[in-house]
């Protein structure tokens, strides 16, 4: 079985990146109206930079119809970019299992991601459709990113867990590094921490990062605690594709973002 994970971890290495992109198209911070333009410039302007793209689907789908069928000439021009990149699909699916296949089916095998993200709140059936593609990978939710989190996923349960370390620790047992992953959000270096702690082999694919106000440094030293430095992605979005909002430069300092927060993670791993 090829294991995806794997191959992302092989390409970290290679890339000495662990940058994944955020592909989050909004119509009133685009310097240019052209939705597919926009993004092969992105693309071609950092596709050498990064280990992982991460097309968020509302956005795309906020375009109407012709949205998805963007989003999927883009994934198609990824693809035949460069095979050294993942495309990770950020739609936070989860359903009872019959609709959970449905959506494992359009996510993999309509769209061609690589790995998804899963929202693990309806169990094991509604994340075991995923998992039944074993070239496939999901990204589990776990302690995201928001302030809102702390509603539900800091919860204090009866055997000592917080809530989100329950859900880590029952999930690592339905699969394994090599075809699950765990998000986990950067402006919770603490809980970042202790989720390293609990998994230390799984990959963290880790938001937060730029405008929502998590540092680089931070984040690192505590998803480095072990040594293992290619089990994991941190992911930029706006502070990267919104850099400039001149048309005729914008891929240019996407660009310089990019390499500023790949030299950044690396400084922190040495």
């Amino acid at each position: 079985m090829k294991s995806i994970f794997n191959k992302l971890e092989k390409i970290i290495l290679e890339k000495k990146s662990n940058v994944c992109i955020g592909l989050d198209p909004i119509s009133s911070r685009m310097p240019i109206d052209d939705l597919l333009k926009f993004n092969y410039e992105i693309i071609d302007s950092t596709h050498d930079l990064v280990s992982a793209y991460k097309p968020q689907l509302a956005y795309f789908e906020s375009f109407g119809p012709n949205g998805l069928e963007i989003m999927r000439k883009i994934i198609e021009y990824i693809k035949n970019k460069s095979n050294e990149i993942i495309i990770i699909g950020d739609g936070k699916r989860g359903d009872i299992s019959t609709t959970s296949e449905a959506y494992a089916k359009s996510l993999f095998e309509l769209y061609d991601f690589d790995i998804v993200t899963v929202n693990p709140y309806m169990g094991f059936d509604s994340i075991e459709p995923f998992l039944s593609y074993e070239e496939k990978g999901a990204y589990i939710l776990c302690k995201t990113s928001n302030s809102g989190s702390e509603d539900f996923q800091d919860l204090l349960l009866k055997n000592g867990d917080r809530l989100y370390e329950y859900i880590a620790k029952k999930i690592s047992t339905w699969g394994s590094p090599k075809n699950l992953g765990f998000v986990i959000g950067a402006t919770y270096p603490e809980q970042l921490l202790n989720m390293r702690q609990i998994l230390p082999d799984f990959n963290f694919l880790i938001p937060g990062i730029g405008e929502q106000g998590g540092t680089v440094g931070d984040v690192v030293s505590a998803v480095n605690h072990t040594g293992k430095k290619n089990n994991f992605v941190i992911n930029s979005s706006r502070s990267i594709l919104y850099a400039s909002k001149n048309k005729d430069d914008f891929f240019i300092y996407a660009r310089e973002k990019c390499i500023k927060l790949r030299n950044k993670i690396n400084e922190v791993l040495k």
